[in-house]
């Protein structure tokens, strides 16, 4: 089955897998699966009390929507609080980590542009 159809894609179709930074996702869009070019769309999960490690996505950009949770999110040297709608843009190349201080799912969508791939997460060791 095609996962798009008509610039419908299919949430069922979008096959979780995880991250280099220990989260969990979901392409949702993405010029692989046939979405428009210049960017993609992807779910993220991470778990309760959990973090995802800190990392830098050199070549993209990305804004980041909480749908779901709270926690904190750290860009560089600056954290600050996530909560339910949550926006937060992340240029290229900055050090950054989403922490789920809650009990529940922490989840949000990330839209990368240009489009995230799998390669281009560098993972830091080092946090704050």
């Amino acid at each position: 089955m095609d996962k798009a159809y008509e610039g419908r894609f299919l949430y069922a179709a979008a096959l979780p897998y995880t991250l280099a930074d220990a989260s969990l996702a979901r392409e949702l869009m993405h010029p692989e699966m046939g979405g428009p070019p210049p960017a993609n769309l992807a779910e993220v999960v991470v778990a309760p009390f959990g973090e995802t490690s800190a990392h830098v996505h050199p070549s993209s950009s990305h804004v980041i929507h909480v749908l779901e949770g709270r926690g904190s999110m750290r860009i560089e040297n600056r954290i600050f609080p996530l909560e339910t709608r949550d926006t937060v843009f992340v240029p290229a190349g900055a050090v950054h980590q989403v922490q789920n201080s809650g009990d529940c799912f922490l989840r949000f969508l990330c839209f990368f542009t240009p489009p995230h791939r799998h390669g281009d997460t560098s993972i830091i060791e080092d946090k704050p």
